[in-house]
This record gives C-alpha cells, sequence and structure tokens, in this order.
C-alpha cells in the first residue's frame, strides 16, 4: 500500500493493482487485432476465439482482479474507514479507532534495524506514543497504561 496523506491527524493508504489491469488490457487488445486480422484473412474459427471467446474471459479476469483499496485512520473523527471499489461497485466500511487492534507496519529492513537501534519500535504513528510494540494490540497496551 502506498502513503497517499500522512499527518498527525490522518493517515491514508491506497492500493490500486495498476500492472493487472495494464497487463490484462494489453491481452484484450492484443487478442481484438488478432481476432480483426482472422476476420479479414476469412478464417472464421481464429476470429471467434480473437474476437469474442478470449477477450471475454479476460474481461471477466479484469473485472475480477482489478480494485482499488484504502484505509483511512482519522484521529480528529475517531475513525477507521475501509473502502473498496471494484468495477461492479464500492464499499465502505467504518469503524471506532479503538476498536482497531493489533496493527502491524512493514517497513524496509534498514528502517526497521534504525528504528531498534534508536529504540523506537513499532508504529505509534495515530496513537501518539513513541515507544510502542507493533506486536501488541492497542487495546491490551491502553488497558495496561491505565491500569484497567
Amino acid at each position: 500500500m502506498k502513503i497517499i496523506r500522512n499527518t498527525s491527524q490522518q493517515l491514508i493508504l491506497r492500493d490500486v493493482s495498476w500492472i493487472i489491469a495494464i497487463v490484462f488490457s494489453a491481452f484484450i487488445l492484443a487478442m481484438l487485432g488478432f481476432g480483426l486480422n482472422a476476420l479479414f484473412a476469412g478464417d472464421m474459427v481464429g476470429a471467434f476465439w480473437g474476437l469474442l471467446a478470449i477477450p471475454t474471459f479476460l474481461c471477466i479476469f479484469l473485472v475480477a482482479f482489478v480494485r482499488r483499496d484504502e484505509v483511512i485512520l482519522d484521529r480528529s473523527r475517531n475513525l477507521v474507514e475501509l473502502r473498496h471499489s471494484t468495477f461492479l461497485g464500492r464499499t465502505r466500511v467504518k469503524h471506532e479507532l479503538t476498536r482497531l487492534e493489533r496493527a502491524l507496519t512493514q517497513c524496509p529492513l534498514w528502517r526497521q534495524r534504525w528504528r531498534n537501534l534508536s529504540g523506537r519500535t513499532g508504529a505509534g504513528w495515530w496513537y501518539g506514543r513513541g515507544n510502542t510494540s507493533s506486536n501488541t494490540s492497542l487495546l491490551q497496551r491502553e488497558r495496561r497504561e491505565t491500569g484497567g
């Protein structure tokens, strides 16, 4: 996922499957070209496969596998929003930020080593704490810190 916005109050992550969309679109265009070539050459079987059958299956795969996912962590609204968009429609799921548990981060190895050497481990971005462990759930950490 790519970081779209990173402020002290909001973090927006987005994942778009561009490569899959480009590859499937290129295959569809290639098959249509093959089908038109076969049609002009008089090969009806090749034209059927190139203009109808294979592009239909590739379009089905394009619709099934190309999607956009977004995760929005908003501290000011106390909100975690998950957005999922496909060719068929959009869905939104909203939760309170306090319901987020066991959030793990992924970073390059050099950055993880630097964090370990500097004493800053994990990802306490929106939680507002520097020494947080990414393997500990947020609710467990909250209970431990408040004594409850």
